[in-house]
């Protein structure tokens, strides 16, 4: 049943997939004694109703080796979870690594953010871009021949328009963007103008709400649940299923918790904020 009339009924199916990003669980994969793994993380997934996972850096998966990535891929395979792989940076022997570890788990999706450690504008964006370029340059022939889909995401080292130069001086089907709703306001740039740029190489979406105060010394942005804040979600949700209706939304989140939270009542906070937003997305989809 559509219950979001501003989404025809004709293009509700066109959503590619709702997904998880593991960014959904800062806390939990940084814990101490017993921290979240890739696999774990996938359990997750599936624990929350999604058939999607993106499994980034902050699980440090990559250097696992290939018995994990095994396990990972029959884990995925007996819950029918499909999973994109993350990474940081554009190193090509990285890059090779990524692609590797895909094709053991039989992922089609690569993301990236472009700087190694969110350099600063100006500073650095004409060596994250040129080293990108080269990079991926490299490991391109790969990328087609094994059919995979290499995502650079807006993070803060490279502003919209540098990635979608980036992109076009590339030139190939299997390069293109994901679209992070919130990380462009680092930079300055406004999220609908963003996916302007992006929309018609566009992979996937990381769906996240934010809001703004004025302040004595300035403005204040800060991430909240989905749909509790400015972010024109209805609006980004219509222009992607219009310029690209087979990308996927992958629910993330970058909100503080509450002060004075021990070990498990925070790692209880970001369980309940995972589903908080999965149930927003899927409302504001009109599923």
């Amino acid at each position: 049943m559509n219950q979001n009339p501003e989404i025809p009924n004709n293009q509700i199916n066109k959503i590619g997939q709702i997904g998880l990003g593991s960014y959904a669980f800062r806390y939990a994969a940084r814990k101490k004694e017993n921290p979240m793994d890739a696999i774990t993380f996938i359990e997750e997934t599936a624990r929350l109703g999604l058939k999607r996972a993106l499994i980034c850096e902050n699980l440090n998966y990559c250097d696992r080796g290939d018995d994990y990535f095994q396990r990972l891929a029959e884990t995925a395979a007996r819950l029918g979870v499909t999973v994109d792989v993350g990474m940081r940076g554009c190193s090509a022997i990285s890059i090779e690594k990524h692609i590797q570890i895909a094709r053991i788990l039989g992922a089609k999706n690569i993301r990236t953010v472009p700087g190694e450690y969110s350099e600063t504008l100006p500073k650095k964006c004409a060596e994250i871009k040129n080293k990108a370029l080269g990079s991926i340059k490299s490991v391109l022939d790969k990328l087609e021949k094994y059919d995979l889909y290499f995502g650079l995401e807006n993070h803060f080292d490279l502003t919209a328009a540098d990635l979608a130069d980036l992109v076009t001086r590339i030139n190939s089907s299997h390069v293109g963007f994901i679209y992070d709703t919130t990380n462009c306001i680092g930079l300055i740039e406004k999220p609908l103008d963003v996916l302007q740029l992006m929309k018609n190489k566009l992979f996937s979406v990381h769906l996240k709400d934010y809001e703004c105060y004025k302040t004595d010394g300035g403005y204040f942005f800060a991430g909240v649940d989905l749909g509790k804040g400015s972010l024109d979600i209805h609006a980004v949700i219509q222009t992607v299923l219009a310029s690209a209706p087979a990308a996927s939304f992958i629910v993330e989140y970058a909100i503080n918790p509450p002060p004075g939270l021990g070990e498990e009542e925070l790692l209880a906070w970001e369980r309940e904020r995972a589903a908080v937003n999965i149930a927003a997305m899927t409302k504001a989809a009109g599923l």
